[in-house]
């Protein structure tokens, strides 16, 4: 009795593990000839060659002219030196911010200052009313709310359930389906490269609508280039990613298939 029962057990696992690893094979048949092309692509086809970010330090000069075509096109722009000191005291101001992001690496100061500047450098204070925008699951709203400072804190994310519920909005960026003039201030930490399509373009224009009078609006980071690319990773099925028109498509220099930069406009051009 216990040996047929061993058997049937034994059966049924056997059962669940083929059927994984076949869902496994039939998962990666599709990328193999991408991740061949990959490995024969030249430097020009590849994320690296066209992104910056990876070498700031290397890059001023590229930076510099980013800049001038950008205060030819009649946008204004500010240089700003990093208070350090500032920035050590926000940190422990918002201990819980830090706390959320520790434990993720090379991230965590990247993350941390994303959210210094758009905190400082929107003056958000008393009175506001204040949208983390993309915020997935940011605890920022709740960290602003339970300061008790006067702000009123929400945040926006397309996977929340529709609506306003609490502090979570359930909508597309580019159509919040909220009133106008409803917040003073929105932010997107980390978040604006991952938005595909048109809706990166959507989001300027519904922004303009719900903030009111006196509003404003932060993006960090702004990723910008000199050409426009679409960054995606050879391990995502690029007929299910789809296909944007571009004058190149970079394949991501890393193998591994993180879905935070892909299919989007993650480097945009035409400044």
């Amino acid at each position: 009795m216990i040996g047929k029962f061993k058997r049937k057990i034994a059966g049924k696992i056997t059962n669940i593990l083929r059927s994984a690893v076949r869902r496994e094979i039939e998962d990666a048949l599709p990328i193999i000839p991408q991740l061949i092309e990959f490995q024969n692509s030249a430097k020009e086809d590849r994320q690296s060659f066209y992104d910056h970010t990876k070498d700031p330090l290397g890059s001023i000069g590229f930076y510099e002219g980013l800049k001038d075509r950008l205060l030819s096109a009649g946008v204004p722009i500010t240089s700003m030196d990093m208070d350090i000191h500032d920035f050590e005291q926000w940190l422990n101001d918002f201990h819980e911010i830090r706390r959320h992001y520790e434990n993720m690496g090379d991230v965590f100061i990247e993350k941390c200052l994303e959210h210094y500047l758009t905190y400082r450098y929107l003056n958000i204070s008393a009175g506001d009313v204040y949208i983390d925008v993309a915020s997935s699951g940011s605890p920022w709203a709740g960290i602003l709310n339970a300061k008790k400072r006067g702000i009123r804190a929400y945040r926006l994310d397309l996977s929340f359930p529709k609506g306003i519920n609490g502090i979570d909005i359930g909508a597309d960026a580019g159509d919040t389906k909220l009133p106008d003039g409803f917040s003073s201030v929105l932010s997107l930490q980390c978040a604006y490269e991952c938005f595909m399509g048109d809706a990166d373009i959507r989001f300027i224009e519904e922004a303009s609508r719900i903030l009111n009078k006196k509003g404003r609006y932060g993006i960090a980071p702004l990723y910008l280039a000199d050409i426009h690319f679409v960054s995606t990773s050879p391990c995502c099925n690029q007929a299910e990613e789809g296909k944007q028109k571009t004058e190149v498509g970079g394949l991501r220099s890393d193998i591994g298939c993180q879905r935070s930069e892909d299919g989007g406009r993650s480097l945009m051009s035409e400044v």
